[in-house]
């Protein structure tokens, strides 16, 4: 495959860090420049694509998978009106999530009328029968019954 032309390797990957170190693995196989270092503002210096990738809602080597210890660091949150706004400034996006082990891509969005965050939320929060709990989970509330 060929890599793909310099004016569009510069891909921005922000988030999860786990996930984002995943994403940027993959993206540089595939002859990006991906990279998750730059300013807080993923816009401010222009990459041609920018890359979400949502907080687990289990930490990654927390309940749940054999061995691991729930980590405490900081993680960023993801600006999703920012993410909309991508559109405007000619910066196409995807959103990413991890279940588990795996890595979910989000279908990108490239230009006004794709996919929005509201979308990829409304899909995500259909397909899940924890659809309380992550709901929970993004708005920063507790839950306040086991799930069943």
């Amino acid at each position: 495959m060929p890599d793909p032309p310099a004016a569009l390797r510069d891909v921005r990957v922000v988030g999860d860090p786990a996930t984002a170190d995943a994403v940027v693995r993959a993206l540089r196989a595939l002859g990006a420049g991906a990279r998750t270092a730059g300013p807080a503002d993923p816009a401010a210096d222009r990459p041609s694509a920018v890359v979400l990738c949502a907080v687990p809602s289990v930490p990654i080597g927390g309940a749940g998978e054999a061995g691991g210890a729930e980590t405490t660091e900081a993680v960023p949150d993801i600006d999703h009106e920012l993410a909309d706004r991508l559109f405007e400034l000619g910066i196409p996006r995807q959103y990413c999530h991890r279940e588990g082990a795996i890595v979910w891509m989000e279908p990108p969005a490239l230009a006004p009328g794709d996919v929005t965050a509201a979308h990829v939320r409304a899909r995500r929060l259909a397909t899940t029968p924890a659809h309380r709990e992550l709901a929970a989970h993004w708005s920063g509330a507790a839950v306040e019954e086991p799930a069943p």
